[in-house]
């Protein structure tokens, strides 16, 4: 055996090995099953609690109380998962892709809610540690819920699970003490970095072109009837319309036109944020989308714009934290990651409003800080005097 081999050889080995498959004991999505079968199981109110928004319903409510009171196995196993280094939901992204079933988002998003509102109920019973606790537990949750091989669905509820989380936890920080807003800044400090579309392109890619490539060893009208599984119709009329999209000719070409554009998108999405607006304009070249291409093409311009959002809501999270700690020195310390200027802020009764100017395709930003008092009751009118 060569020098030249063995080098070789050598070489693989390492990349190998550091390619390791990761150990199937710490995914997240283990625990995460077992809190979505508690959280049927504990109680019918408690599962119907998830559906609720985690700032508007109102606290102190008897119901909370006896929902909150007790140990939540349903939270206790979202917390198990939250601990874990990565998750893998088991999701073939080449062979299911935009067609998989996601049966583990809605429950994910109803715990998500769940644990927000204990956030709040902690804080109405004075307890902040646990407040914040249940606020990272969200966030990091939202995180992790794009997992190894993140499809798009799980990152647009990732991206709201973690918007609500930001906006309950604006309007609490008045109300926490000094030591547990610094353990929510360390705690942000240390969430795990999301997958993010960029990422999650790569699989649809991959999926899109094995959907041709499927279609390719088809007949003309079974490829009709697959593509109408895929939602570019197949049926009636559809059919008629979609025969003439699904020549070898033509679907060989969608592959080149699809590959191109995903990666023009990837590039883009890539830079830092600052330089992703203005968005590129879908479809350079002048090729104008078939009926195939809007089956398998998602729409780039708002999930890229709803993770900027999110990426905005982020900062002000952080300005808000240092703004309570530092003041106006602190806010200027955290500026609009898009804009690159301190966010605007004017007071409320109930504290402070952050604010950012619309940039490119997003709309004007804002986060309340800190809840506006309860209304005073209105006292019962007298009855009318009689004579």
């Amino acid at each position: 055996m060569t020098r030249t081999a063995i080098l070789l050889i050598a070489l693989c080995a390492w990349l190998a090995a550091g390619e390791a498959a990761p150990d199937p004991n710490a995914n997240a999505a283990l625990d995460w099953w077992r809190a979505i079968h508690f959280l049927g199981e504990d109680t019918e109110r408690l599962a119907r609690l998830g559906e609720e928004d985690p700032l508007k319903s109102p606290l102190p409510d008897p119901a909370l109380d006896a929902a909150f009171a007790k140990p939540l196995r349903a939270l206790d196993h979202l917390a198990l998962g939250a601990a874990a280094p990565y998750c893998d939901w088991g999701i073939d992204a080449r062979h299911e892709g935009a067609s998989a079933l996601l049966p583990h988002l809605a429950p994910m998003r109803r715990l998500g809610r769940l644990a927000l509102l204990r956030a709040r109920w902690q804080s109405a019973c004075g307890r902040p540690a646990e407040a914040v606790a249940d606020l990272l537990l969200s966030m990091r949750t939202a995180r992790l819920l794009g997992g190894r091989t993140p499809l798009l669905m799980d990152l647009l509820v990732g991206i709201s699970i973690e918007g609500q989380a930001i906006t309950v936890a604006a309007a609490l920080l008045p109300a926490l003490d000094p030591p547990a807003r610094q353990r929510l800044e360390a705690g942000l400090a240390t969430l795990p970095i999301s997958a993010t579309v960029a990422d999650a392109l790569a699989g649809e890619r991959l999926f899109a072109l094995w959907a041709v490539d499927h279609m390719l060893a088809m007949p003309p009208l079974q490829r009709v009837g697959f593509c109408g599984q895929l939602g570019g119709g197949g049926t009636g009329l559809d059919a008629l319309r979609l025969l003439p999209e699904v020549t070898d000719e033509k679907l060989r070409a969608l592959s080149e036109v699809y590959g191109a554009e995903v990666a023009r998108w990837q590039a883009h999405l890539r830079r830092p944020p600052a330089e992703r607006l203005p968005l590129p304009k879908p479809w350079s070249g002048g090729k104008a989308p078939n009926a195939l291409l809007e089956a398998l093409m998602p729409a780039f311009t708002g999930m890229a714009n709803r993770e900027l959002q999110d990426l905005q809501r982020r900062a002000m999270l952080r300005a808000a934290l240092a703004r309570l700690a530092d003041g106006d020195a602190g806010l200027a310390a955290h500026p609009d990651p898009l804009a690159g200027k301190p966010f605007a802020c004017e007071a409320t009764p109930g504290g402070f409003r952050l604010s950012a100017d619309a940039v490119g395709e997003l709309k004007p930003a804002m986060l309340e800080v800190g809840q506006a008092p309860a209304p005073a009751p209105v006292p019962a009118t007298a009855p009318a005097a009689t004579f």
